[in-house]
């Protein structure tokens, strides 16, 4: 049993009984061959940003968008796989570094920043044009990620050691309701927990080293910790399945496979030589991820193979990657460029 702790200025004393340093670790990166390379292809090469590239997301119509170092938002159109075009762009859309973007239910996108601000766009395919809706200001730092929860409530965390709670309100605009602080560190990344029994949990990680399970159905109260942890980083949070989440960031290569039933770690398994920046769920049910080393993996979400591994991909840090059509990859790095592939599985 480690040590116990006090969190949150909660009367409630949290038991941490695992650490990331004592669970069966699995190495996976011995093999530096590529596997499959041949199989993974760039199609496309897109060089319209200026500085490095934070964040992709996948939108409707096989559209994507980026965020980046340079102040702007960019939306391409992927319906034709010989001309990835920008259609939109937003130059100056926040004061600092864009760091993520995400897309609410409503179609709205929603961009934070190291400002501390996070913005809401309207954006107009037909017209191909946008509005900026309205501004939140709450957080006095970086913002690293912003979700919308099942109850459509938004969650936000920063570099302010907090987590906002926002609740939409008829103007249509968000409030803060509740926010959740006391972190001795930065807060990098969160995630949503969806169960079958509608008891869902909040995850997050960042600088203090720890991964921290909150009920949402019960006011965000914490109900477990794990210690001695990496930093998650802000797109290495997934759910793979009914009963696990997937993890990855500042832990040497490894991702870490969580049971959210039991809050234990089942394994962790080193699969890249470096940070890990991004992991997604593909809908064929593998993970793909990406990161430091440049190299973009995909393994088999029951045995944690290695399936297919293309090595550098990029001439710098890959910070993301993201499926835009059954066989085609979106990825973006720190040398400004975003890449299409294809993959023949």
């Amino acid at each position: 049993m480690g040590n116990k702790s006090y969190f949150l200025n909660q009367k409630k004393e949290i038991s941490n009984n695992q650490n990331f340093n004592e669970i069966n670790l699995k190495d996976y990166s011995s093999n530096n061959n590529e596997i499959n390379n041949e199989k993974i292809k760039c199609k496309y090469i897109i060089k319209e940003h200026k500085k490095w590239i934070n964040y992709i997301i996948s939108l409707k119509n096989k559209n994507f968008a980026s965020c980046s170092g340079d102040l702007s938002i960019k939306i391409f159109s992927g319906l034709k796989k010989d001309n990835y075009k920008c259609l939109i762009n937003i130059e100056n859309a926040h004061l600092n570094y864009i760091l993520y973007l995400t897309q609410l239910i409503n179609e709205n996108i929603v961009s934070t920043s190291s400002d501390g601000s996070i913005k809401f766009w309207k954006i107009n395919f037909d017209k191909l044009n946008y509005n900026l809706l309205f501004t939140l200001n709450e957080h006095k730092n970086d913002v690293w990620k912003l979700i919308q929860l099942k109850n459509l409530n938004l969650v936000s965390c920063s570099s302010d050691k907090r987590i906002i709670i926002w609740e939409e309100k008829e103007k249509k605009n968000y409030e803060k309701i509740k926010e959740i602080k006391g972190f001795n560190f930065w807060i990098e990344s969160i995630l949503e927990i969806k169960t079958n029994d509608n008891i869902n949990y909040l995850v997050c990680g960042g600088g203090d080293l720890s991964i921290k399970f909150f009920n949402i159905n019960n006011d965000f109260n914490l109900i477990f910790q794990i210690d001695k942890f990496y930093i998650v980083h802000q797109m290495c949070f997934i759910q793979i399945d009914n009963n696990k989440i997937c993890s990855g960031g500042n832990g040497n290569g490894f991702i870490s496979i969580i049971n959210f039933r039991t809050f234990q770690i089942e394994i962790n398994i080193k699969i890249h030589l470096d940070d890990i920046y991004s992991i997604s769920l593909l809908k064929n049910g593998k993970i793909v991820t990406s990161g430091k080393d440049c190299k973009l993996i995909i393994i088999n979400k029951n045995t944690y193979k290695k399936e297919y591994v293309k090595n550098n991909i990029h001439d710098n840090y890959v910070h993301g990657v993201i499926e835009i059509d059954s066989n085609f990859l979106v990825t973006c790095s720190n040398d400004q460029t975003i890449k299409i592939w294809e993959i023949e599985y």
